[in-house]
């Protein structure tokens, strides 16, 4: 069974056998992973099923495919798990400002403010830039930046 079939709501007719196997699966990602259909949709979901598993030197879009197409509900939902678990989490901005009065800036944010950068936003206004530069550093120091990439420090 192909990756993109299992996510799609047009499923090919099966043998009378593998269809009853395949609405067995369907049923149990329904009552566990009840959004299952919309993961076709994430990208980031196609960019995991790519990575490697980590067991094998295989993808684990080829080990969901096989466990589907074993009929294997345990091994397939443990793979819609594993993405949440690895899954980014979006967390919301504060409301209202920081205690301290410091800025709190978003990844998006800094993203934004350096491309207005490179294309010349600051021109003459160095000095202003240098300002914002160290503050996202300062930031990131400081916890200041939402959904930032946690680094471990030695």
């Amino acid at each position: 069974m192909a990756l993109h079939a299992l996510a799609s709501p047009k499923l090919p007719q099966r043998l009378p056998r593998e269809a009853g196997r395949q609405e067995r699966l369907e049923s149990a990602l329904d009552r566990e992973i009840p959004n299952w259909r919309e993961f076709d949709r994430d990208p980031r979901w196609h960019a995991w099923l790519c990575g490697t598993h980590l067991y094998s030197e295989l993808s684990r879009g080829w080990h969901l495919d096989n466990a589907a197409a074993r009929g294997d509900a345990n091994s397939v939902i443990g793979f819609y798990r594993d993405f949440l678990a690895w899954r980014p989490r979006r967390t919301p901005p504060p409301a209202g400002p920081p205690p301290d009065g410091k800025r709190i800036y978003s990844r998006p944010e800094i993203l934004e403010l350096h491309a207005q950068h490179r294309k010349g936003a600051y021109a003459g206004r160095e000095i202003e830039w240098m300002r914002i530069e160290n503050d996202i550093i300062a930031a990131g120091r400081e916890g200041r930046v939402i959904g930032s990439i946690p680094v471990k420090r030695p």
